[in-house]
């Protein structure tokens, strides 16, 4: 808990006023008389969902604001641990570097086992539409994305507008995949593909069963950069 405390924060500009405080965090909690009392005839989901002491776990992380508001500001389950310690708030960083103007659904993800997250982005296809007629590209956006100088060019945006989402070095991501094969609405990450709930959030189990050979390959990569600049080091010294 004292980690989590420690790496876990909600995004915004520093307010010194607030420097060496504690801003009190958590999982939301709910009881009283408004509260269900369990799950018909289901005892185990009523376990899950309600403590001995009557409390109902909702699964979201909040924070306490200054003037006594409460702010929702992720999903418990969600959050992971990176390899070197630091917790990432996948939603956060979505949030973040969903704001590039190429970008249209991204998916972030990481564990505790590699150094960086990683993120398959679905590019705006109108966005990329007219980029292709001003610089005279032929072809699809799948041909578009395979170009390493189009890859360099949508992935420094995307890392730009985290970095001026004030997220720290860790939560960004390392490197990039694309989901180019969407539907009528431009949706690589779709509701048919049980990949989006029908309020278009995330399935992230779903999305990293599909896209688990990607997510590796992108990792395998990181790891040959890193021994190849390992390399280069030893050879100078």
């Amino acid at each position: 808990k004292a980690e989590f405390e420690e790496q876990v924060s909600f995004k915004g500009h520093f307010d010194p006023s607030l420097a060496g405080q504690t801003v009190p965090r958590g999982e939301v909690c709910l009881r009283g008389s408004n509260v269900f009392a369990g799950y018909y005839k289901n005892d185990k989901d009523t376990a899950e969902t309600l403590d001995d002491e009557g409390w109902l776990h909702t699964g979201d992380v909040g924070v306490w604001n200054a003037d006594g508001s409460l702010s929702i500001v992720d999903r418990k389950k969600n959050i992971f641990k990176l390899a070197q310690g630091e917790y990432v708030s996948p939603e956060a960083v979505e949030i973040a570097i969903g704001t590039s103007k190429w970008a249209l659904q991204v998916w972030v993800y990481g564990n505790s086992f590699e150094n960086y997250p990683v993120v398959i982005c679905t590019p705006d296809v109108e966005v990329m539409k007219q980029w292709a007629q001003q610089n005279g590209k032929a072809g699809t956006m799948a041909d578009w994305v395979k170009d390493p100088e189009v890859k360099k060019m949508i992935f420094a945006d995307i890392i730009a507008s985290g970095k001026a989402a004030k997220l720290r070095s860790f939560e960004l991501p390392k490197k990039i995949a694309f989901e180019t094969t969407i539907n009528e609405f431009g949706q690589g990450f779709t509701i048919d593909q049980d990949l989006l709930t029908p309020t278009l959030k995330l399935r992230r189990p779903q999305l990293l069963k599909k896209y688990q050979k990607v997510i590796d390959e992108m990792y395998a990569e990181i790891r040959e950069e890193e021994a190849a600049a390992k390399k280069t080091e030893g050879a100078k010294v």
